[in-house]
């Protein structure tokens, strides 16, 4: 990777991993057998938190120079 892209690699990296932990806090639920959220404090905090990591991933992506499909070959 040449050094120009360099920082949109390692932006990348920042976004997968605030991706992840979105996905596990959207992962993060149960529901019982009235198909009933069994604690919806858990399941607001959890909506909350993947809301956090959404928001820090766009931020990084807002804030990243991104290069041009010619740059990367």
């Amino acid at each position: 990777m040449s050094a120009d892209i360099t920082p949109a690699g390692e932006a990348t990296t920042a976004v997968q991993g605030y991706v992840a932990k979105a996905l596990d806090a959207l992962n993060d639920y149960r529901i019982s057998e009235h198909d009933v959220f069994v604690n919806p404090t858990e399941r607001r905090t959890s909506l909350l938190a993947a809301q956090d990591a959404i928001s820090a991933a766009l931020m990084v992506m807002d804030r990243t120079t991104w290069p041009n499909r010619t740059d990367d070959s």
